[in-house]
Order: structure tokens, then sequence, then C-alpha cells
């Protein structure tokens, strides 16, 4: 079984944005072709973790069509290892043969799952929302700086980007030497009616977004925890990667169809949207839990590409 850091995987120059998100396209397509499993996942908490974002997180699946593979990520967050000088969040992921289960590869997943989390982002405003020019970003944190370079590389007609953050230090140099218009902002409110997309990526256990905006907005949740229940009960739509992955106690998902008669009709699903004709208008919040078959998929190709330069540089 082959290991893969993530030196090895950058040496290379196999992480990037295009690579995340044809993988992510790939995902939701045999996702709407009906063509891949997804367990439920398994969340561990322990009474010394300060925080819901602390955890350890196991995701397992399968990808059919060219692929046929099974994979298993084991995740791992833990707000005070910033204060160690590590990273708050690690993952790797396990590849078996899709006939024979047999392990033939284990990749170190952080980054991978960094930038299928950015690329889930690009792929479905791509698809609502192609040409905007005020971005929002709620948490300026490593998530948070990959969404804003990624943006502006992927959507040309950006020209301002507002942030709210608990902290900026160092960061808010990287975002300044990137070219555009940078607002920071005292409260995460002060973003909506200002922008007209904003990605939620904070660490906060409590909701910061309880504003519902004036303007067309399309919100990314991808903290699934940065919007306030009354924004999700007054949007248009709600965009959901996975029924089952949402609709879990803690989630806001949970809440609406427990609370308030939601029913699973009524929410749109990713892979439905990008593969057939819907029209979505009005406020939209994009709430994605995140599916193992991105990362699998993401972690085939990288696999696969690595093998084939190791191969060119042994000739």
């Amino acid at each position: 079984m082959k290991f893969i850091s993530e030196n090895q995987l950058i040496a290379y120059g196999l992480l990037n944005f295009d690579s995340a998100v044809e993988a992510v396209r790939n995902s939701f397509q045999l996702i709407n072709e009906k063509k891949v499993i997804i367990a439920p996942k398994n969340v561990i908490t322990h009474p010394n973790f300060d925080r819901k974002s602390d955890k350890l997180l196991s995701m397992q699946g399968f990808v059919g069509g060219e692929f046929n593979t099974w994979g298993l990520k084991w995740l791992s967050s833990l707000s005070e290892n910033k204060l160690l000088g590590l990273p708050r969040s690690n993952a790797i992921i396990a590849l078996r043969k899709g006939d024979t289960l047999q392990p033939y590869a284990l990749l170190d997943g952080t980054k991978i799952s960094l930038f299928r989390t950015v690329a889930v982002s690009l792929v479905m405003i791509e698809r609502i929302k192609p040409k905007f020019n005020k971005l929002g970003i709620l948490g300026l944190g490593e998530l948070g700086l990959l969404h804003i370079e990624a943006f502006i590389n992927h959507f040309s007609t950006v020209e301002e980007i507002h942030i709210y953050s608990k902290s900026y230090s160092e960061k808010l140099n990287q975002v300044n030497d990137l070219g555009k218009k940078v607002y920071l902002h005292k409260n995460a409110n002060e973003l909506i009616n200002l922008t007209e997309v904003i990605i939620c990526c904070s660490t906060s256990d409590i909701p910061t977004i309880t504003d519902f905006p004036k303007v067309e907005t399309v919100f990314v949740d991808i903290s699934t925890r940065d919007i306030k229940l009354n924004v999700f009960l007054k949007s248009k739509n709600i965009i959901i990667d996975d029924f089952e992955q949402c609709d879990l106690k803690g989630k806001a998902i949970y809440e609406l169809t427990n609370r308030y008669n939601y029913k699973k009709d009524d929410f749109l699903l990713c892979s439905d949207l990008l593969y057939n004709n819907y029209n979505v208008e009005g406020t939209s919040i994009i709430y994605p839990t995140g599916l193992i078959t991105h990362d699998i998929i993401y972690a085939f190709n990288l696999y696969e590409a690595y093998i084939k330069l190791k191969q060119n540089d042994k000739n």
C-alpha cells in the first residue's frame, strides 16, 4: 500500500483548485446517476473538548463508474491546537479496490479536504450566481483565505471582499496582496446587503448571521453553524448535498424538519441543481455537510497522477 504525503503532492503541483473542482463535479454527477454509496458519518467527542467543532469524524463510502473505489476519511478538529502551533484540523484518506476490497493507497488528506470544500463552493456559486462583484467572507482562517484566493481566480467579476473575523493578524496581508478592495467589518451582519455571495466558514459555536438580507444573496454555510434559523425560514431556496447527512440532530436542517415540518422535497439537492433543469431565484442557502465521495474521487485522481509522474521520473 502506497502512502502519499502532502509534501509529495505539493512537490508535483497536484493540489490545485482546478483538480478539486473536477473531482467535485464528477462526484455530484455520479450521485445524480446513483452510482455511489454514502455511509452515515461517525462523530466522536470528548468531555475535555471545549467547542462543538472539536471532534473526531470518520466518513466511509463507495464511488462507482470509472473509479470503482471504496474510501475512508478520518478527520480531526481541535481548536486548541493553534496554541501549540499545530493545524486545527487534519485528515487521512484510505482507498480500497472496488472489487477485492484490498487497500492500495493512504493519503495525507488535510489539504485534500480543504481544497474539495472550496471546490464545492466554486461549483455551486458558478451554477447559481456566476457573475457577482462583492464577496463576503465570515471567518479568516485557512478555509476563508483559500476561498478568497479561489474566488478571485475563478470569478473575474469580483471587485470587493468584505470580511468579518474574530482575528486578522498577518492573514490580512495575504488578502491585501491579492489586489482587490478589502473592507473589514465589526460584526457578521454588516456583510449582509453589502455583498452578493457570503461564505460562512467561522468556527463559532453560535450563529453570527442573524439578519435576513434585503437584497438577493447566496450564502454558503460551510460551518453549518453560522446562520440563524430565522434566515433559513425566510430563504427561498435551501440547497443541500445529501438529505440524510444534513438531517441530523444539531443541524439546521434537522430543526426545519422536526420543528417546522419541512419535508425532504422542500430542499434542493446540489446534484439535481447541477445536472437537471432547475431555476434558482431569490436568497438561497447552500448547506454542504461535506461528502466522502468528493474525497474519494479527489484522492483517487491525485493517487493516479502521482504514480504516473513517479513512473515518468524513473523512465
